[in-house]
């Protein structure tokens, strides 16, 4: 273990020798020095120290509260000569000071110890007679009142990219930034200075230092000063009544702002999620009683118009959103909050200054994998600031706010801490409670209680020696430590993630011999939280884990309830080694998952007949897998405030997690194998299984079908709102693949992917085609505008970059019609320009749904409407006045209007079959026509006359080599089913179905061959017909009438030639190897 040696027992004030409680707490030491040569910079003097300060503090007052002056120059020998340091140690030594003053008279003395700040590392140890626990925990209070760290946030400029405002043409700062970074410094209280890049003379960085609510805020006036100094950015702020609807406006993995950001193209600068963590922050800023405000940057008429996509999102927030509470043990809570701080350390230790989360929405954009990543332990700390404290990463992944008591808060409730939970949606909530009750299971607490003999001339023990244990142990160990020494018995609990608990534990095994005690007897007792649906995972069945365990460590565990949604495991033991060893075993019985999702329709196939298939994956990676409905999620309401309602609005195009693949952690590395072995299936599906169809659609019918408002109407009147695509998904079972929240709008249609069957694959598409918007099309005279007209209405995002290359009748175009009309009437305008030369017109296309204009519509149930239909809804006013807006708007262009009229519009689909099904190079489909049963001819008769109706989309017709049927040619297919009957007189084809079976020889011996019906077959056929059916899935044929009723029959029963003559029936059935 890392810097064991205790720190000097030379302590100014004495310790008397009597029975004491000890309470050490490891905090994180955070500092930043300033670099000597700045470009700029606004200091806030108070923050910062000089090498002469620290000195002058250190022979003064310092003494007094810590260990000897010699350590404190510690702190000296991290300021550089001529530089200042700014830390969070001041807080600290002033209520340190103020404990020991106030506190004297009962005896208990408070030490901050600087020892290990080299290593980013500060302890607090109060001690004090057991008499007084009350005034001991007061002082733990006021001192974690008082602790709050430090942080930075960088901000790259490049002074020669020409975006970037804030220099002028000789890459100096200019006057009127520096200004305004002085008033941020000022009004935030944080510290702001600038260095320039030693690598490029042409990037600086720009550094905002302080107290974390005030960087944050900070941070975004410097961004949004920036924005500011482009002539051709507007800004304006959306202002929330409270920060809880922050995270429910932007949705589960954000989004709702990132749709609201990619229409419109601009940049979000959101409030700190999480204010007044810290208790002296929450003090300072409650007087100022201001509302938090989301900051918008763009285009003057795109900031607008996220404006109102965020109002439209904001009125569909119930009053009575979803809430839920959770009681929370206080020290647990501080210890997560703890554990964020000492993340800042960590990365400050390796030169990382990164909390950067809240920078704006366009960087949460970019990295909200990295943020992910993190979230489940594969990311890098130094792309998020979510690894020592994800609750942040909560929130914005279940779109649910989490209201969490400050550092240091006491509530005065015995049951512990009140967490709050609040979401637009049940689901969002338990998910959000899930991940919270997570993070909790990853604190162990652990109490070891040691029995010292007492001999005849046992002269008691040094307390400062106990001290300096207890001291070490939290540092070393990173736990919270509380110790108690009455007579010869010491009882030391720890509180830690798991990791520091098992180390402290092993550390207490110094014990003995280091207070020079003979330790007579040893109690260890472990505890840590899970939620209650693991319970029976843990147990075992009829407990066989915990009685396994038991045996083999000789300790003794126990489930114990807890709370409604936790209960406590309890591990005790007599030994050290013992017990940590028996921890480990429990530890590798606990429960690693994993939650994916796979889209509905694939489970039936992966599940397979019975769950065979994957039942032999579970017992091949030793694994659970569970599937489930994310159409059904949801069902239970969460209270009585929410009866039969799942949600107050629409989630956005995020797919739930519906797949969970869950093992002991013993097992832990075979889940992503599995997830692998499941994807492959989905693949083969996919391949095998499926057709698909790539459908392109245009950007503006594309944000017409994702937006707002479209979506208003789709769930109205919904208890369980969701989007089109999983509608039709749900109504079809099929799977659609749709671009994600993160791409961009660009010139390029917009392709999105249906998979299925073939019937349900055309079902899906007419769902589609029926809820496409409705046109109409202007045709107007060639003018050289038009180009520039519908660049800017297919792609404004390009001239962003360069806002000086929008021209002023594109921006005239953007702001006096694409934008109102799109906030007035949800209309998105479509420019084609056309490439015939002979035509002398180019079209102005005009989506929209009738229900903008008074017209009731249900998109799910209700057909296209009628020519007549849509002819009234053209000629109504609002309509009318749509159309005079556009219109007016080509005629001041020059660009006159020939004719108009409503466009009918249908998918532009191209069907894909998949390779493994067809050979695509050597496929015909044939057209096969069913007739009337005109012959009687019996089995093996070469005459009559029975056509098999063939369905077109499944039969297929093969040109063998030479135009003769081969045996190669037909082992080669796979999953063939029963071919049926063939027709001499329409087509020579041979039919046959015994899969994977190679046929040699002619074709009289297929006609020979018992385990077919009837074949027909002759010598050197020319072509073969094949039915693509998997005859093991369903052992029985189907028949058909021809008044079209479908029949089945049962597949042991063999038909003969007079069932089928006599019921006049066409087989069209499966033949199964074993039975017909």
């Amino acid at each position: 273990m890392e810097n064991t040696s205790p720190p000097p027992s030379n302590y100014a004030q004495p310790i008397p020798n009597n029975d004491r409680l000890i309470v050490s707490i490891p905090f994180g030491y955070t500092y930043f020095t300033k670099p000597i040569n700045t470009v700029f910079e606004a200091l806030n003097s108070s923050d910062w120290r000089t090498r002469e300060a620290e000195n002058a503090l250190i022979t003064t007052t310092l003494a007094q509260i810590s260990a000897a002056p010699s350590i404190g120059s510690q702190i000296v020998h991290l300021i550089p000569e001529n530089s200042a340091i700014f830390d969070n140690l001041p807080q600290l030594r002033a209520t340190v000071a103020r404990m020991n003053q106030e506190y004297s008279n009962y005896d208990i003395i408070t030490i901050l110890n600087e020892f290990r700040v080299s290593d980013f590392k500060l302890t607090v140890s109060i001690i004090g007679s057991c008499d007084v626990r009350r005034q001991i925990h007061d002082i733990r209070l006021a001192i974690m009142q008082s602790f709050n760290p430090v942080m930075e946030i960088i901000i790259e400029l490049d002074a020669s990219s020409g975006t970037c405002y804030c220099f002028d043409e000789n890459q100096q700062v200019k006057p009127e930034f520096c200004d305004l970074l002085k008033q941020i410094a000022s009004f935030t209280c944080s510290s702001i200075y600038m260095t320039g890049s030693t690598e490029d003379s042409f990037m600086f960085h720009l550094h905002i230092v302080g107290h974390r609510d005030q960087v944050k805020e900070a941070e975004n006036k410097v961004r949004l000063g920036l924005d500011d100094l482009n002539p051709h950015l507007y800004s304006d702020y959306f202002e929330l009544e409270s920060l809880s609807l922050l995270p429910l406006i932007a949705g589960p993995t954000l989004a709702n702002l990132k749709r609201i950001i990619r229409e419109a193209d601009c940049t979000m600068y959101l409030p700190n999620v999480l204010p007044e963590l810290y208790y002296e922050e929450g003090k300072k800023y409650a007087a100022l009683d201001k509302k938090p405000r989301i900051f918008i940057t763009g285009l003057r008429s795109l900031v607008l118009q996220a404006k109102n996509s965020i109002l439209q999102v904001v009125q569909k927030i119930s009053k009575t959103p979803f809430m839920k509470q959770l009681s929370v043990v206080p020290l647990k809570r501080e210890m997560l909050i703890m554990g964020r701080s000492k993340s800042l350390m960590l990365r400050k230790k390796a030169a990382i200054t990164a909390e950067q989360q809240h920078r704006s929405v366009n960087y949460m954009l970019n990295s909200y994998q990295a943020m992910e990543d993190v979230l489940n332990g594969a990311g890098n700390a130094e792309n998020a600031d979510l690894q020592g404290f994800p609750l942040e990463s909560i929130m914005y992944t279940t779109g649910c706010y989490i209201a969490v008591p400050p550092f240091g808060y006491e509530s005065g409730n015995e049951t512990g801490d009140v967490v709050t939970f609040q979401g637009n949606s049940m689901e969002s909530v338990e998910n959000a409670v899930g991940q919270f009750v997570l993070l909790l299971s990853s604190l162990y607490s652990s109490q070891v209680e040691f029995g010292c003999l007492e001999s005849p001339a046992y002269q008691g023990v040094n307390i400062n020696k106990f001290l300096n244990f207890c001291d070490t142990l939290a540092s070393n160990a990173d736990v919270a430590v509380s110790s108690v020494k009455f007579g010869t018995t010491y009882v030391i609990q720890m509180l830690g993630s798991a990791e520091k608990t098992r180390i402290g534990t092993n550390y207490l095994s110094q014990l003995e011999s280091y207070l020079n005690e003979n330790v007579e007897r040893i109690n260890v007792q472990f505890q840590l939280e899970l939620p209650n649906q693991e319970r029976d995972f843990i147990a075992g069945k009829k407990n066989g884990k915990l009685v396994k365990i038991s045996n083999s460590a000789s300790v003794t565990v126990q489930l114990l309830p807890f709370t409604d949604h936790n209960f406590i495991v309890e591990l005790s033991g007599e030994t050290l080694e013992g017990s940590v060893y028996g921890l480990g075993l429990l530890e590798q019985e606990l429960p690693e998952s994993m939650m994916f999702n796979i889209p509905e329709s694939f489970h039936r196939q992966i599940i397979g007949v019975g769950g065979q298939t994957v039942q032999t994956i579970m017992r091949k990676f030793n694994v659970f897998i569970k599937f489930s409905n994310s159409f059904e999620m949801g069902d239970r309401p969460l209270d009585h405030h929410h009866l039969g309602q799942a949600a107050n609005f629409g989630q956005e195009f995020v797919r739930k997690n519906n797949v969970l693949i869950k093992c002991p952690a013993k097992n832990r590395m075979q889940i992503t194998p599995a997830r692998v072995e499941l994807s492959r299936l989905v693949e083969k599906v996919i391949t095998g299984s499926y057709i698909s169809s790539e459908i392109r659609l245009s950007g503006a019918q594309w944000r017409l079908l994702t937006s707002e408002g479209f979506n208003g109407m789709f769930n109205r009147g919904k208890k369980r709102p969701t989007n089109f695509i999983m509608e039709v998904e749900k109504h079809t079972n099929t799977y659609i693949r749709f671009p994600g929240p993160d791409t961009p709008y660009t010139s390029s249609p917009v392709e999105i992917t249906v998979y299925g069957s073939e019937a349900n694959h055309r079902s899906a598409l007419v769902e589609l085609q029926r809820l496409l918007p409705y046109c109409y099309r202007l045709c107007v005279k060639k003018n050289g505008r038009f180009k520039d007209l519908k660049a800017v209405a297919e792609n404004v995002s390009k001239f962003l970059q360069n806002p000086s290359s929008l021209r002023k009748l594109q921006l005239h175009f953007l702001d006096n019609v694409i934008v109102p009309v799109r906030i007035m009437y949800n209309v998105e305008l479509q420019l084609l320009e056309t490439s015939d030369v002979a035509e002398h017109s180019n079209f102005v296309n005009i989506y929209y749904y009738p229900t903008s204009f008074g017209c009731p519509f249900n998109t799910m149930k209700a057909e296209r409407l009628s020519k007549d239909r849509l002819a009234h809804v053209t000629k109504n006013e609002l309509f009318q006045q749509m159309l005079t807006t556009v219109k007016d708007a080509l005629d001041k262009f020059h660009m006159k209007v020939v004719s108009e009229s409503a466009h009918p519009e249908s998918l532009d689909a191209k069907v894909k079959e998949n390779a493994a099904r067809v050979d695509t190079d050597s496929v015909k489909r044939p057209i096969s026509i069913i007739k009337p049963n005109t012959s009687r001819g019996g089995k093996g008769k070469r005459g009559g006359s029975r056509n098999m109706m063939f369905r077109r989309d499944n039969i297929h017709q093969f040109d063998s080599p030479g135009n003769k049927v081969t045996g190669s040619a037909l082992s080669n297919i796979a999953n063939v089913g029963y071919m049926g009957f063939l027709n001499q007189d329409a087509d020579p084809s041979l039919l046959v179905a015994n899969p994977g079976q190679t046929y040699q020889g002619q074709g009289n011996q297929l006609y020979k061959a018992p385990q077919f019906g009837y074949q027909g077959a002759r010598e050197g056929q020319e072509h073969i017909q094949i039915e693509n059916r998997n005859p093991q899935l369903e052992p029985s044929f189907s028949t058909l009438n021809q008044g079209s009723d479908l029949r089945r029959m049962p597949g042991n029963q063999r038909p003969n030639n007079s069932v089928m003559r006599d019921l006049n029936y066409e087989y069209t059935g499966y033949q199964n190897q074993k039975k017909w």
